[in-house]
């Protein structure tokens, strides 16, 4: 709003081009490192966090590098403004700024990857419906420069108007037909567009029916402990301690026994067959304790797996190998040692334990740490590697091939080289080559078996 650059060719810095170069060439600069450091989001091991950067000074930071720019571009003797800004390729992108910026959205939605089974539009590679993107926008980014734009710029656009009503006079004839064609053409779009929204349906695409298909073969940890130590409908009192029946471990209470092997008195002398003295204090005179027996007793899961939404989406092969399984979406490291910390804490870590976390953020050898330490008394802990297109995939990875070869009952099952050698099947993946496809949780599951038969 300040700059006024018809101001400053009238004043002394009209003739400092090169100093305006500089002030254009700094701007990008700094404009191209906050795009390769500025973020929304940040991933962290602690999991995902806004980025105070960009709210504290870096959108501040943004709108300077702009105007520095602006500044170049609109310099008549600056070089790098009329030059290298002013190139015929970037005023084109430059004039038609908006018309990109309202066309792209709509092209966007209208040709989504994907067949319809995977809740896409056009079953075409990935790169091709990007280019087709591309060029659907720029077309018709054109067509509206030139046939609205433009005439509204230049007060053109009535004029425009009254030559469409004159060419539908009798005397054009083929720019009347030429007209109709082209309305033609607008309305069969229209329609084709207004059907098609109007009888989509919200189907799930085949990686989220997948996932919810995973979840019915999920055990939720924290969820079934809860409720194994929920008290009975009716709680039990017991005298007081020392003299408590032992409770067995399938909840019910024990009777105690003498040294003899007889049934122990129930607090009087009196014989089992007699009842007891009126004089003496019964057992409901005595100060009591009050305390309740679980609803129901939990063994040691034998084999337990605890991931993420890979493993959700093989879950129901898992739960048919005998495993308890415990994976969720976007689930990060620091959860997975709480689950972990919740079965240590409840003596349900059982003879196997399949690990695989990490795929949705970075995590640190730290975490891994606590959560093998925590399994030292498991005969075969599996950690398993992450296959996922992310940064930080390869962070991780480095702290699972580090921190397997220090646990002696760990073994690493690398699924990042396996899921993608010769062993495995030609289609493991969904198109986003992280969640799996029916064969790819078949071969999932069976390197997980084949692991525990070796290990």
């Amino acid at each position: 709003m300040l700059w006024r650059p018809h101001a400053v060719m009238r004043g002394p810095l009209r003739r400092r081009g090169a100093l305006f170069d500089l002030v254009g060439v700094l701007g990008m600069v700094v404009l191209g490192l906050t795009f390769l450091i500025f973020h929304d989001v940040v991933y962290t091991a602690d999991g995902v966090r806004g980025y105070d950067l960009l709210y504290r000074g870096g959108f501040f930071l943004v709108g300077l590098a702009t105007v520095a720019v602006i500044v170049a571009a609109t310099h008549l003797r600056s070089t790098f403004g009329q030059r290298v800004l002013g190139a015929k390729p970037l005023a084109w992108v430059g004039t038609r700024s908006y018309g990109l910026y309202l066309w792209h959205w709509p092209v966007l939605q209208l040709t989504r990857p994907g067949g319809p089974a995977n809740g896409g539009d056009i079953a075409w590679p990935g790169w091709a419906v990007d280019l087709l993107r591309v060029a659907l926008t720029l077309v018709l980014t054109e067509v509206s420069y030139r046939l609205v734009e433009v005439p509204i710029r230049t007060r053109r656009f009535r004029g425009w108007i009254r030559m469409v009503i004159r060419s539908l006079g009798p005397r054009s004839v083929d720019r009347r037909r030429r007209f109709a064609v082209a309305l033609a053409g607008a309305l069969a779009i229209g329609a084709f567009t207004g059907v098609s929204v109007a009888t989509a349906k919200d189907r799930p695409s085949d990686i989220e029916s997948s996932l919810v298909a995973g979840s019915d073969s999920v055990t939720g940890v924290s969820e079934l402990i809860e409720a194994a130590g929920e008290p009975s409908a009716t709680p039990t009192t017991l005298e007081s301690v020392a003299t408590t029946s032992p409770v067995s471990a399938s909840g019910e209470p024990q009777t105690s026994q003498t040294s003899d092997g007889a049934p122990a008195s129930s607090g009087s002398d009196a014989a089992p067959d007699q009842p007891a003295d009126a004089s003496q204090p019964t057992a409901t005179d005595q100060p009591t304790a009050t305390s309740t027996i679980p609803a129901f007793h939990l063994d040691p899961f034998e084999r337990f797996a605890l991931g993420d939404s890979v493993m959700l989406g093989a879950a129901p092969n898992l739960e048919a190998q005998g495993f308890v399984v415990d994976a969720k979406v976007s689930r990060q490291a620091k959860e997975g040692v709480d689950i972990i910390q919740t079965l240590a804490d409840n003596s349900l870590l059982g003879d196997i334990v399949v690990v695989h976390l990490g795929t949705n953020g970075p995590t640190t050898r730290e975490r891994f740490d606590q959560i093998l330490e925590l399994c030292s008394d498991v005969r075969l802990v599996i950690l398993v590697t992450v296959k996922a297109p992310k940064p930080w995939a390869g962070e991780v990875n480095s702290a699972i091939f580090d921190v397997a070869d220090e646990y002696p009952n760990v073994r690493l099952l690398d699924w990042n080289s396996l899921s993608q050698s010769s062993l495995a099947p030609s289609d493991v993946f969904y198109e986003d080559g992280i969640h799996l496809r029916p064969s790819g949780r078949q071969f999932y599951t069976q390197l997980i078996l084949d692991t525990i038969q070796n290990g």
